[in-house]
């Protein structure tokens, strides 16, 4: 004899069994938060579209600039204006404007033993560029010039369409000096 079968009620269970753990972990936040670091920013926060890759053009610690300098450079005429300027040991090969832009940071500094070095060029997607750099100031043990100095760094970038901002930050340096 044929006895008719019942439906399983297995699946029904299962499926609301599974239901009940994600909203119970959605009410707790257990496995459903990122690390705050993870979290991207709002809308008020612009997202780094991109690192443009940049070569150092110049390196120096002299030069005629009086003020800090933080300057993009988009024609040879402007380029022309600062790079003579700049205190070079050995001749700066030209630029193709077509195809580059410079990017020009000098810091006058009270004496000798500082440096400037770019830490990156990043694109953002609201269409601005943040130039970051470095400036190494000497510790007091250090042996310096005692002379004004103005150090510089001039870099080559794709160009870039967009507004440029300029971030930086302060380190100690090592006494480059063979002193200590």
């Amino acid at each position: 004899m044929n006895v008719p079968m019942r439906p399983v009620v297995f699946p029904v269970l299962h499926r609301f069994t599974i239901v009940l753990c994600f909203i119970a972990a959605a009410l707790s936040g257990a496995g459903c938060m990122a690390p705050a670091d993870d979290i991207p920013p709002g809308d008020d926060e612009a997202l780094v579209l991109e690192t443009l890759y940049y070569e150092v053009l110049a390196r120096g610690q002299t030069s005629s600039l009086a003020d800090t300098t933080e300057v993009v450079i988009r024609s040879g005429a402007e380029w022309e204006e600062y790079r003579n300027k700049l205190d070079t040991p050995s001749p700066i090969r030209p630029v193709d404007f077509s195809q580059e832009m410079v990017v020009l940071i000098a810091i006058p500094a009270a004496t000798g033993g500082y440096e400037i070095d770019l830490a990156s060029i990043d694109r953002y997607d609201n269409g601005e560029i943040l130039v970051s750099y470095v400036v190494e100031e000497p510790t007091r043990d250090c042996l310096n010039p005692d002379v004004r100095s103005t150090p510089f760094v001039a870099a080559i970038v794709r160009p870039a369409p967009g507004a440029v901002r300029f971030e930086h930050t302060t380190e100690q340096s090592r006494c480059r000096s063979g002193l200590w």
